[in-house]
């Protein structure tokens, strides 16, 4: 835009273009979205750069008497990035808006004029007021586990140190990346620790991880015969991303014998349909239609545990299971309302007559994670998994919630909790993406203890992270940069978190 401005032949309106489409770019430039392009398609943009997206458009339209209300709008920033999208929050106060941010930022906490602070913890434990005042009565507060958090009288659980020294460490190692904006880099990935990959938005984390990691795993690990000849030549694959095809790039994979196979803990979503619940997800949900078949009704009405799944015979016969009746309105339109003959409880009063424990099976869809630790406590391989989801901060889910109705980072801890607690085999390379989005330093610190627990029975853990309360406590830290766009790509720093903070390249050491 700079060259065009300079033109001889534009006119005096092709020069107020050029001036209107620099300020617009300026904006975009200032809420850190430089290294989109302006072809790219908004489905393909993550929730954090929509969110900013919106923020910059409001600030250019002046508006003022407003009231904005953001959800995490530092969600996938680097901290370094922050603070301009912080700026410009206040900045949008500063026109006259009122802004309510829900947030788990230290950032964002610690400028806000007004803190509301909610517990004091999830589910049936939080709902309410714990505090509202300023920052600094809110790092004083004894009964605010967010103030105790952010004034470091709790800190992140510590995890052994692991001394790693790459040259006798067993490694996943990518030789030659060039997906995307990746600039011909060679990433050792030591096994047997915690290793975070981080840096500024759109330096190439995905590209490195989801794009040619993950890929180069999975023909790995599924074409067991090929990989010889897979070591010696150049690797060309093609990933699907929602409707977009990513090229990777590698020359080659090497993969040291202390992994037999990998998994991973993304953000997609674990069910589209709204049948589908966490219960089913997490292999719980045939013992618990199992148990309510052994009931003495049920087996005296001949019930058997098909009858207890709201997709079946046992269903609400109005309904068809949904708990819903659709009015059509005409042509296209219809409305929904609640069924008439269960009332929303989706089964047939057959089927709910029968009780386990004093409870039907619509008032056990019903339960939150945290109330079926309890009531199922005596059923050790129901119990076992809501347990691990209890304690990754899940406890307020409900047994029978649509998944689709998840977050992307709920889905992820629900999968990471299904991985923990399944029976399986350990030495398995388990790679999340920004596990913490959407946490609280109080479950961001019982992650860490879960994730440790994993590396402990022998497994090996890669993340994608911004927050530095996780990156911590990592063994390793790989970071790329120092931009993004065609400023990144480039491996500027690796190692544990003592030596990225003595790093002059490392911008991630510097919040360690």
């Amino acid at each position: 835009l700079a060259g065009l401005r300079t033109h001889a032949q534009l006119s005096q309106y092709g020069m107020n273009l050029i001036r209107e489409l620099e300020r617009k770019t300026s904006g975009l430039m200032n809420a850190r979205l430089g290294h989109l392009s302006l072809y790219r398609e908004i489905p393909s943009l993550s929730g954090g750069e929509i969110q900013r997206l919106f923020l910059t458009s409001h600030l250019e339209s002046q508006l003022d008497s407003l009231i904005y209300v953001l959800d995490e709008p530092t969600s996938g920033l680097h901290e370094a990035e922050k603070r301009e999208m912080i700026q410009s929050i206040v900045e949008l106060k500063n026109q006259g808006n009122t802004v309510i941010v829900v947030e788990h930022d230290r950032n964002t906490i610690e400028m806000a004029d007004h803190i509301i602070d909610i517990g004091p913890k999830a589910g049936s434990e939080g709902g309410r007021i714990v505090y509202q005042g300023d920052v600094h009565g809110l790092l004083a507060s004894p009964t605010s586990i967010t103030g105790r958090y952010l004034s470091r009288k709790i800190a992140m659980p510590a995890r052994p140190v692991r001394n790693i020294d790459l040259r006798v460490q067993p490694c996943v190692t990518v030789r030659h990346a060039r997906t995307n904006n990746l600039q011909d880099i060679t990433v050792s990935f030591p096994l047997g620790c915690l290793v975070g990959v981080a840096g500024l938005s759109g330096c190439g984390k995905s590209s490195l991880v989801s794009h040619t990691l993950l890929p180069l795993l999975k023909g790995y690990f599924h074409d067991p015969a090929d990989r010889p000849e897979k070591d010696k030549e150049e690797i060309d694959l093609e990933v699907e991303e929602g409707d977009n095809y990513v090229e990777t790039l590698a020359d080659r994979l090497e993969v040291a014998p202390l992994i037999t196979g990998f998994a991973e803990i993304g953000q997609a979503p674990i069910g589209r349909n709204m049948n589908s619940i966490p219960a089913t997800y997490i292999g719980i949900w045939d013992k618990i239609r199992g148990l309510f078949a052994q009931q003495p009704l049920a087996v005296q009405s001949d019930l058997t545990a098909g009858h207890f799944s709201f997709n079946s015979k046992g269903a609400c016969t109005v309904c068809g299971g949904s708990g819903q009746e659709t009015i059509w309105l005409g042509g296209n339109q219809s409305i929904s309302k609640t069924c008439s003959e269960c009332h929303g409880k989706r089964y047939s009063e057959a089927t709910l007559a029968v009780t386990y424990q004093g409870r039907n099976i619509f008032e056990v869809l019903e339960m939150t994670v945290a109330e079926a630790v309890g009531f199922f406590k005596n059923k050790r391989g129901i119990s076992s998994v809501l347990q691990v989801m209890d304690r990754i901060g899940m406890g307020y889910v409900k047994l029978g919630q649509p998944t689709p109705t998840l977050s992307g980072g709920e889905a992820q801890r629900v999968k990471l909790a299904k991985e923990i607690g399944r029976k399986r085999k350990d030495s398995i390379l388990y790679v999340m993406d920004e596990p913490t989005s959407g946490l609280s330093l109080y479950d961001t610190a019982r992650l860490i203890t879960l994730v440790e627990e994993l590396i402990t029975r022998g497994n090996s853990v890669i993340v994608v992270e911004h927050d530095p309360d996780f990156l911590k406590v990592c063994d390793w830290i790989v970071e790329l940069g120092p931009g993004g766009g065609a400023q990144g790509g480039r491996l500027i720093a690796q190692g544990p978190p003592a030596v990225l903070r003595t790093n002059p390249q490392s911008i991630t050491g510097r919040y360690l």
